[in-house]
This record gives structure tokens, sequence and C-alpha cells, in this order.
């Protein structure tokens, strides 16, 4: 252990100088007694050897509705699928002309922007689109949400242009001519335009993109619709809206088996690790004025996209048999270096030597949500100790 010692004294005098009183005086001084000193104590556990656990495990209830990204594609553990329906915001004159069937819908097309990408760039990547039937809402939706809808096995794609900045779909006009009457029916509104299912292709593997979603406004354009109509007398108009009603990406998969000796964290399928530290030789009246944790990457066997994940969120788990974390004790984040994720966690380590009951740190990646990133990361029983999970602390007594 490191010691370093500051008299209590130099504390007083600091707050007599920036008190209110303009000529600060000694007054109290001479109350504190000499021997009376702050003790800062540095700890790490590597040096103290103490005892660090770490099991991996999977989360099977992840929702992707407000995700960011729309997912679309395959990979050798998963698959991704999405569904998209958009508001038809018409003008008066266009619905003046659907009432009395007089429009015809010349061209109609949905655009997507790219944002992530993971797998083989020259992979093969092509999907299919189908006509969504009934109604549905991203709240909730999951796999087997997806099993039991009802969709059109036809492809309505009509043609697709897939370039690295943006995915263009024409869609079938017969279609989209129906979603469009459909704002003039109320009795069919909400199973006319239910929008459409996006699947991977059968003949693709190995890649996968993300999409800017109705979420996903922060990083550029999300998803648009583009329709061009024609009126009597041969005027044409476009109508070009981002009014999404809902969007959502669906993740069918399975997650591998870890590696021996790794924390292993997968975004989209839900794996995540536990870790833990022996803090039974710390005082429990101490204040934690540092504690940092640093886990490294197996760069090797981690499989990342672009974006790749940038931090992990850290929790503190109050019972392992359903990975319940304490919902009052908020998360803290490990940002990600060349080598290592890295941050700090002296909130979380104070409230375990408060008297909290410490089950573990719940590790899970902050794109859990948006990606299929996959990150192994070096686990306690890693035989080159420089790899191992480290947590520094330095604490103060105030015994």
């Amino acid at each position: 252990m490191t010691f370093s010692r500051i008299s209590l004294s130099f504390f007083l005098i600091i707050v007599l100088l920036v008190g209110c009183e303009p000529e600060p005086t000694s007054i109290g001084e001479d109350l504190l007694p000499p021997g009376d000193f702050l003790s800062l104590v540095s700890v790490n556990s590597f040096t103290e050897n103490w005892e660090v656990t770490a099991s991996n495990y999977g989360f099977d209830s992840l929702t992707f509705g407000r995700s960011q990204f729309l997912l679309l594609g395959r990979n050798q553990d998963a698959e991704s699928s999405i569904l998209i329906k958009f508001f038809m915001e018409l003008p008066d004159s266009i619905l003046t002309q659907l009432e009395r069937d007089s429009i015809e819908v010349v061209s109609a097309k949905i655009e997507f922007t790219p944002f992530y990408n993971l797998g083989d760039e020259n992979a093969s990547y092509d999907f299919t689109v189908h006509k969504i039937n009934e109604y549905w809402q991203y709240y909730g939706f999951n796999v087997d949400s997806l099993n039991n809808l009802d969709y059109d096995e036809t492809d309505i794609a009509v043609s697709k242009e897939i370039t690295d900045s943006i995915v263009t779909i024409q869609l079938d006009q017969n279609v989209v001519y129906n979603w469009l009457r459909s704002r003039v029916d109320t009795n069919s509104f909400y199973y006319d335009n239910e929008g459409v299912l996006i699947k991977p292709a059968a003949g693709m593997t190995d890649k996968v993109v993300g999409y800017l979603s109705s979420n996903g406004s922060y990083y550029g354009a999300v998803p648009a619709y583009s329709i061009v109509v024609k009126k009597p007398g041969g005027f044409q108009d476009t109508l070009k809206k981002s009014f999404i009603r809902d969007d959502v990406h669906v993740i069918d998969g399975q997650l591998p088996d870890v590696p021996d000796g790794k924390m292993r964290l997968y975004s989209g399928l839900g794996g995540r690790s536990r870790l833990s530290f022996d803090f039974s030789s710390l005082p429990s009246k101490v204040i934690i004025n540092k504690a940092s944790m640093q886990l490294f990457i197996d760069s090797v066997l981690t499989l990342q996209g672009t974006p790749a994940m940038d931090s992990i969120e850290i929790s503190l788990i109050s019972d392992t048999t359903d990975e319940t974390v304490y919902t009052g004790i908020p998360p803290v984040y490990l940002h990600r270096s060349s080598k290592y994720y890295s941050g700090e966690v002296h909130s979380l380590v104070q409230k375990i030597v408060n008297g909290y009951d410490f089950q573990g740190f719940r590790l899970r990646g902050t794109d859990e949500s948006r990606s299929l990133n996959q990150v192994l990361l070096y686990g306690p029983s890693e035989t080159d100790s420089l790899k191992k999970p480290m947590i520094s602390i330095i604490y103060s007594s105030y015994d």
C-alpha cells in the first residue's frame, strides 16, 4: 500500500481563504490535534492479489424498437430483418383525387441511409420486400411476432439500387396506390397501409448493414418515401416525406460458445458478462476518491463492425438469479481505446463499501440494440497477468 498524508489544517485554511470574511483569521486552527491527518491509500486488484471471477450469460429480452439503426443482413450467428411503415401525409388536392379514384401512381420508392457495416465488404448483399397484411407496432415486437406475422410472399421490389451512401427500393405501384387510398378509406386505414417486411435474401451470408431509423436523425437522413402521381390532365406531382409510423429490426439467432477464459459481449444477441472483485480487504469507513477499471480486448477473437462498440455499461448486480441490477444506482461507462476499455467506477465501489450486497458487476455493450458487434475480453484466468481485468482504487479513511 502507498500512503500520503495531508494535514486537515490545509483544508481549513483554503476554506477560510475563499470564505466571505475579507480578512480571515486563524481562530479554531489550534483546536485541531497535531496527529489529525487524512490518509490516502492506493491499492489495485493485481498487487493486492484480490480474487477476481467472471462468467458469461445470454439476455433474451432485448428490444429494438427505439434503435438508432435498422439492421438488415446475416452472419454465421444471426440474421436481421426490417419492418417499416410510413404515414402518407397528403395535400387536399391529392386526397380529393383519391376520393374520385382519378389518380395514378407512376413510381414509388423508399430510401435508406447506411451507417453501420459488419462482415465481408465483398460479400453478396441482397434482400426481398414483402407487403405486411396486419397491424403491428414496434413496441414489444420480437422474433415470435415475426414468425407469426401475416405478410405476402411476393417480392414487391420492382428494382433496387444499393450503394455505400444510399439504398433505393422501387416498389410495386399498385401496393403503394392502396396505401394512398387508405387515407380516404377510414375502414381500411390500419390494414391496407401496414408497410413492408424486408428480409435478407436466401443466398446472403456474412454481411450486415445498419440503416438510420426514425430514431437516428442525429446521425443523418432517416428513411423516406418518394411517390410520383399523375393527376387528371397528365399533371404529375411528387410526394416526398420521412413521416414514419413505426420501424423496427428483428434479430433471430443463437449465441455461440464463449472461448475458454474470455468474457464476451455480443450486441444484438444479448451476450453479456458478469465480473466480480473481492473487495473484502477494503475498510468499511472509507471514501473512494478514485476507482479505475481496465478490461483488455482480445483483438484476434473480437469481431466488430463500423462503428465499433465504443463503450461498455457497468452496473451493480443485486441478484444473479435473473441478473437484476440496482435500479436506484446509475450505471457507469468504460470507453474504448485501441487495446482496452477503461473508466471510473468509484461511485459503484463506494456503494459496495457502504454495505450494498455485491453480486458482481454487469457488463453489457452500449450498442446492444443497434449492432451485431462481438467483443471478447481477457478474463481473470488469462495467463498474461497484464491482460487480466484490473481495478485500481484510491481511498481515504475517516475512521
